[in-house]
């Protein structure tokens, strides 16, 4: 069906994964107005229109989110939702509180927050997402279902978090939104006891995928910046029966809750 206020236009992208895809993307983009979508997920017919009305509605507004509903191959809905409304404490600058989709942006916000960390292969969102919070974008919730997530049985690269790169990929993105929040002054005591937990099972999954080159790097951050971990002996966590156990653990307390 034709339109003629709809322009498509595909590119060739020059640079490598999900992050670099956006990227390209946006800079080829001329509008102000920017969403992003993953080839497999889907948005609701009104999701812009619904969204814009909103950003047209406040000049304060950086981007404004919905709920993006999880769905199986077959897109049938599931029970599992992405998008929740802010705390407004300082929760927020830690929790996944909307996925890739979920939000409409200005371009202005991108041109202001910062594209896409190219180096991810893993938390590419999270870390995109929260590092506009801890910035001071301005974001407003429009609670109801404008976006579909296909939950794939197999291939789904969050659930292959301790292979080497994505180990890799999840510290770094952690660390860097950890240092922006000390940079920032907005790191408070629920906050290091939230990323010091985050980190200790980030070290625990490279030990058991045995990659020595990033937990003795770990080792030294970790302690660097969580004194309380400095009468812990960390090397006992690298032994195998002690890691997988302590893992095991920890896997079953979240499936728990």
């Amino acid at each position: 069906q034709k339109d003629e206020h709809l322009s498509i236009s595909i590119f060739k992208n020059s640079r490598k994964g999900a992050a670099g895809a956006r990227n390209e993307g946006f800079l080829q983009s001329h509008g102000t107005l920017i969403q992003f979508l993953d080839s497999d997920d889907i948005l609701l017919p009104t999701k812009i229109e619904e969204q814009a009305e909103v950003l047209a509605s406040n000049d304060k507004l950086d981007l404004v989110y919905s709920i993006a509903t999880f769905i199986d191959n077959d897109e049938k809905p599931l029970t599992n939702k992405w998008g929740q409304s802010l705390t407004n404490t300082s929760k927020d600058f830690f929790n996944f509180s909307y996925q890739t989709m979920c939000p409409l942006y200005k371009r202005s916000a991108i041109e202001k927050y910062g594209l896409w960390d190219e180096r991810l292969k893993i938390n590419q969102d999270w870390e995109f997402n929260v590092r506009y919070l801890i910035l001071g974008a301005n974001t407003y919730f429009l609670e109801k279902t404008l976006a579909l997530y296909r939950m794939h049985n197999h291939g789904n690269i969050g659930k292959s978090d301790r292979v080497a790169k994505i180990i890799e990929s999840k510290f770094l993105a952690h660390q860097k939104i950890f240092e922006l929040l000390q940079e920032k002054n907005k790191l408070d005591a629920l906050l290091t006891k939230l990323f010091l937990k985050r980190f200790f099972y980030i070290y625990l999954i490279t030990s058991i995928a045995s990659e020595k080159r990033y937990t003795e790097m770990q080792r030294t951050f970790i302690k660097k910046n969580f004194p309380v971990t400095k009468a812990i002996p960390l090397k006992i966590f690298e032994m195998t029966g002690v890691n997988k156990l302590v893992i095991f653990i920890y896997d079953l307390i979240r499936k728990l809750r």
